[in-house]
């Protein structure tokens, strides 16, 4: 049995998805934090709850906290296109390393886009 935990956000994943983001490096945390800001825009004109902006959104990152060893992590990513957000500090041996990790997962393929905005494409 694998005990292997979801990355922080993982609880939140919801079938029928595409794709999935993750973020990395060591500004992983505020792009997170950007993205699930992103999804809440206002109150609700009957309730006056905040309403969803983009709730195809909810559910669709992770995030791989700086140091941590993705090993650690269950990534449910089977047939998904997974678009790895690098922020900050990240090293190309963590990346071929998380590629790896994801292809070996069955992802359909990953895509890391760099700070630099250069694209490192893995496939199975």
């Amino acid at each position: 049995m694998d005990d292997r935990r979801l990355p922080p956000y993982g609880a939140r994943l919801r079938s029928g998805l595409s794709e999935l983001r993750v973020y990395v490096g060591a500004g992983a945390w505020d792009r997170a934090r950007a993205a699930e800001d992103s999804i809440v825009t206002g109150e609700c004109a009957h309730c006056g709850h905040q309403r969803l902006a983009k709730p195809s959104s909810r559910g669709s990152f992770v995030v791989l906290p700086p140091g941590e060893d993705p090993a650690a992590y269950a990534w449910p990513v089977a047939t998904l296109a997974v678009l790895v957000l690098v922020a900050g500090a990240w090293s190309v041996d963590e990346c071929r390393r998380l590629g790896a990790l994801l292809l070996d997962a069955r992802a359909r393929r990953v895509v890391v886009v760099w700070p630099n905005a250069e694209i490192t494409v893995y496939a199975p």
